[in-house]
C-alpha cells in the first residue's frame, strides 16, 4: 500500500501513490485520530468499510472514494 519513502537518516524523500482499502476499525482509528469524518471526494458520502482512503489523508482527498463512485470510474 502507499506510504513515504525515507532516506538513510530518516528523511522523507517522496512518497508512493497507493490508496487504502478502509475497515470498520481503520475508519474508526482514523476518525478518533484526526477528529474528522471520512467523506468521498466525489459525492460527498461518509466512508465505509471497503471504501477507498487517500494514504495521505487528511492532508490530500483526491483519492477518497466511495465503492459506487469507484464503480462509475470503472466503467
Amino acid at each position: 500500500m502507499g506510504g513515504l519513502i525515507y532516506d538513510k537518516n530518516g528523511k522523507v524523500v517522496g512518497h508512493i501513490t497507493s490508496p487504502d482499502r478502509l475497515t470498520a476499525k481503520s475508519i474508526e482509528f482514523w476518525e478518533t485520530e484526526i477528529g474528522m469524518e471520512l467523506r468521498c471526494d466525489i459525492c460527498g458520502s461518509r466512508l465505509r468499510s471497503g471504501d477507498q482512503k487517500d494514504h495521505l489523508w487528511p492532508y490530500f482527498t483526491n483519492h477518497n472514494r466511495c465503492r459506487k463512485c469507484l464503480e462509475e470510474e470503472k466503467t
